[in-house]
């Protein structure tokens, strides 16, 4: 005899964990950056089943050298340079609430509990963004961050030193003190530009422990290897004023179409570099010079961010207020989330802040 579940039945809440967990990592703005592979931008790792609070992992930098033509190869090996971070942990959950059941029909029951799951998984694909994002910038991103701050691994100063940090359009900006380095970007000249852009690329590619370039799919689908750029807004609104940046034949990308017309969210390849506008990703209030907003972006190369699962998304039903009358549907997932930093210094992320002075 073949058995039937109803869309509530505990044999079906317990198989949307597993769908809700690929359509959120999906479906969500950082999707596209995200992958299991070292080359990802932003590096997934399933542990489920494992123990612990704490996960270490890998990451993998440049190598150099190479023999060519008739040279030995013996005696001119490369050192294999890998870094070992760790990320903490904790569980992330929510759950919604229905009254009166017993009073709902059959099929307004199915359409509630649908619509439930549907709200939790719009939930956790906001959540992790949004997590992600205050990994990578250190600025919380909601009032939710906000109030539980000490559970998130990095600072914002953390790993921000002269080879991963730009303020404004000179490498001459940067002071280890914070606010001092933020004081020196001023309005007119620290604006987000096509320069700003190369010089930020360069103190990326350069130095001792050059950034790998990522590996990832653009928002259209379209294979992309380089550094991608995620920024504000209000630094987005002077890029695209830049007049040099406004020259169409820097908006072309690859397939030869005008990425004026890609979407919203991107907005331009330039010096190798993919460029997305964020909304999430806040300013920083009245720090800068004269007291103007400071506008924070970061690029990125591989690996500059992990996120770790302990547990993917679990949901459960709640049936035992009132005999049965209220229904409810909670999901929880464990999972920690890190911008990776070695030996003091941002691993695959530059952080580059300049004006944006609100319009």
């Amino acid at each position: 005899m073949t058995a039937s579940f109803g869309t509530n039945h505990a044999a079906t809440v317990k198989n949307w964990g597993s769908e809700v967990f690929q359509e959120y990592l999906r479906g969500n703005t950082l999707s596209f950056l995200m992958g299991s592979s070292s080359d990802a931008p932003i590096q997934i790792m399933d542990k489920s089943g494992e123990k612990g609070d704490t996960f270490k992992y890998h990451l993998r930098g440049k190598i150099a050298g190479g023999v060519f033509g008739e040279g030995q190869l013996t005696g001119n090996e490369q050192p294999l340079n890998v870094f070992t971070d760790e990320v903490a942990v904790r569980m992330v959950r929510n759950a919604v609430r229905m009254d009166d059941w017993y009073i709902s029909s059959e099929n307004t029951r199915l359409d509630l509990a649908m619509e439930a799951r549907t709200a939790l998984s719009d939930w956790l694909k906001e959540t992790i963004r949004d997590d992600i994002l205050y990994a990578l910038t250190g600025t919380p991103i909601n009032a939710s961050q906000l109030a539980n701050s000490t559970v998130y691994p990095v600072a914002r100063t953390a790993g921000r030193t002269a080879a991963r940090a730009l303020y404004g359009i000179s490498a001459a900006n940067y002071n280890a003190t914070e606010s001092t380095a933020l004081g020196n970007i001023d309005a007119v000249n620290d604006k987000l530009t096509l320069e700003t852009i190369r010089v930020a690329r360069d103190l990326a590619m350069t130095g001792t422990n050059p950034i790998r370039p990522a590996k990832f799919k653009m928002l259209n689908g379209a294979p992309s290897e380089g550094l991608v750029m995620l920024v504000n807004p209000r630094q987005a609104r002077d890029l695209e004023q830049d007049a040099t940046f406004r020259n169409t034949r820097l908006w072309k990308t690859q397939d030869d179409n005008a990425g004026l017309f890609r979407g919203a969210f991107y907005k331009g390849t330039v010096h190798g570099v993919d460029i997305y506008s964020i909304p999430e990703i806040p300013v920083l209030t009245g720090v800068g010079a004269g007291g103007i907003d400071v506008g924070q972006a970061v690029l990125l190369g591989a690996q500059a961010a992990t996120a770790v699962y302990r547990q993917r998304p679990d949901f459960q039903v709640r049936k035992e207020d009132d005999y049965g009358n209220t229904w409810g549907l909670g999901v929880a997932e464990v999972r920690g989330e890190k911008r990776n930093v070695f030996n003091s210094t941002n691993f695959s992320c530059v952080h580059v802040l300049t004006a944006a002075v609100a319009d």
